[in-house]
């Protein structure tokens, strides 16, 4: 916690879950699916000409938080199949944050998942949301805690 009101502009978590590397690979480099686990992305897609996650695509989020909207256009900065997809929001010279999701194969059927953020608008003095590093965290323990159940819920189907 911080006391001097001060945010901290990073965070992560990790998480295990129950279901093949390739298969946690393909739905979070999926952007269109991340509102199926995302606490704020209602929706997104891809722009630009772009369909799949690669260097340099681009996408934009739809987000919402209670009744404040905003629309997050995103680069992707990393897709290392079945490692890293990583993306920076905003300009990609000056972005407002970069999200990463580090993916490593405990064994053949269980997957580490690594999701986390850098934003540095958080240090800027007129930031308006206080108390916003702390939300983003809660979002991604939250968010990675969603993957785990509807991947763990879809892979026993079949």
């Amino acid at each position: 916690m911080h006391h001097d009101g001060v945010m901290n502009p990073d965070g992560s978590a990790e998480i295990e879950i129950a279901v093949p590397l390739a298969t946690v690979w393909a739905a979070i480099s999926d952007i269109e699916r991340h509102p199926e686990w995302s606490s704020e992305c209602v929706a997104a897609e891809w722009t630009g000409g772009h369909s799949r996650p690669e260097v340099g695509a681009t996408f934009v989020g739809h987000n919402a938080v209670g009744d404040f909207t905003w629309d997050a256009p995103c680069t992707v900065t990393d897709a290392t199949k079945g490692s890293v997809f990583s993306y920076l929001v905003g300009d990609p010279a000056v972005p407002s944050a970069m999200w990463r999701w580090e993916l490593e194969a405990i064994d053949h059927q269980t997957t580490r998942v690594r999701h986390s953020f850098h934003a540095p608008d958080l240090l800027k003095p007129d930031y308006p949301y206080p108390g916003r590093d702390e939300m983003l965290l809660d979002g991604i323990v939250a968010t990675l805690a969603r993957v785990k159940q509807v991947l763990e819920g879809t892979s026993s189907e079949g």
